[in-house]
C-alpha cells in the first residue's frame, strides 16, 4: 500500500513545478542547530511549498514504525533495510581549553591523557570510549572522569569552562579552535573520519522533495570543511 502511495505521489509530482508536502527529518540537536537551521531559508526559498518537520534526537529511531522521511547517521551501518547517501564526514579530534592546558599541561601519550579530568558523551546510558590509533591499530580510552554528557553542546560548554579534555566532533570547535580559546592535542593518534548518511527506508519510492533535502544536506557538508568528505 504504501509502495502504491509513493508511486501516485510521484505521478503528480511531475505534473508539479515544484516539490511539495512534508519532509520529515531525525538529527542531532548540534548538527541541527549549527548547520542546517541557518541555512533552511535557501531550501524554503527554493521549494516554498515544502514543509520540514525535524525530529530531533540522539537516539536511532525506527524509520518506519515513526514515519520518518530521513535520518542523519554518522558512524558504519549495518541494517539491510536502509539505504545510505554518504553525504559528509565526522572528524575525531581531542581538546581542551587554552586554561586548561596553561594550568594541567597536555599530555604527550595516550598514558598520560588517562591522568587528566576527561569530558565524556553519554550514548543511550553508556559512556563512549574514545577512539586512537596507535602504530596501526586502534586503542580505546575509556570515557568517564570530570564531567559527563548526552549532548554535544554541552561537551562544548564543557571544555569553554575548562572541566577537562574531550575527543569529539572535530566541528563542536570550529571557531574556538581558530580564536586560539581551544587547543587540540595528540593529533599524531587521530582516527580516520566517520561518514556522515543521509538514511532512507528500503524498499520505498523516494518522494522528489525527500530527494531534494538530502541533496541539501549534502550542500551544507560540501560547503564546511569539517564536513566535507575527504577533507582533513
Amino acid at each position: 500500500m504504501l509502495q502504491d502511495i509513493d508511486s501516485l505521489e510521484e505521478r503528480v509530482l511531475e505534473g508539479q513545478s515544484a516539490p511539495s508536502g512534508l519532509v520529515r527529518v531525525t538529527l542531532s540537536p548540534a548538527f541541527g542547530r549549527m548547520f542546517v537551521i541557518p541555512r533552511l531559508s535557501d531550501f524554503r526559498n527554493r521549494f516554498p511549498d515544502v514543509a520540514i518537520e525535524m525530529e530531533v534526537s540522539g537516539r536511532h529511531v525506527d524509520l518506519i514504525e515513526e514515519g520518518i522521511d530521513v535520518a542523519i547517521r554518522i558512524g558504519r551501518l549495518s541494517d539491510s533495510a536502509l539505504v545510505a547517501r554518504r553525504i559528509g564526514d565526522m572528524r575525531m579530534i581531542t581538546v581542551a581549553s587554552a586554561s586548561y592546558l596553561a594550568q594541567h599541561g597536555a599530555p604527550q601519550t595516550l598514558g598520560e591523557l588517562r591522568n587528566h579530568q576527561r569530558i565524556s558523551y553519554v550514548y543511550q546510558g553508556d559512556i563512549i570510549g574514545w577512539g586512537f590509533h596507535v602504530d596501526g591499530r586502534q586503542v580505546t580510552v575509556d570515557g568517564g572522569g570530570a564531567f559527563r554528557t548526552n549532548d554535544a553542546e554541552h561537551v562544548r560548554g564543557a571544555v569553554l569552562a575548562g572541566l577537562g579534555i574531550a575527543h569529539h566532533a572535530s566541528w563542536l570547535f570550529t571557531d574556538v579552535l581558530a580564536s586560539g580559546e581551544v587547543v587540540r592535542i595528540l593529533d599524531q593518534h587521530a582516527p580516520p573520519p566517520f561518514p556522515i548518511n543521509a538514511v532512507t527506508a528500503a524498499g520505498r519510492r523516494m518522494p522528489s522533495r525527500v530527494r531534494q533535502f538530502i541533496d541539501f544536506l549534502a550542500a551544507i557538508c560540501a560547503e564546511e570543511p569539517e564536513l566535507r568528505v575527504g577533507e582533513g
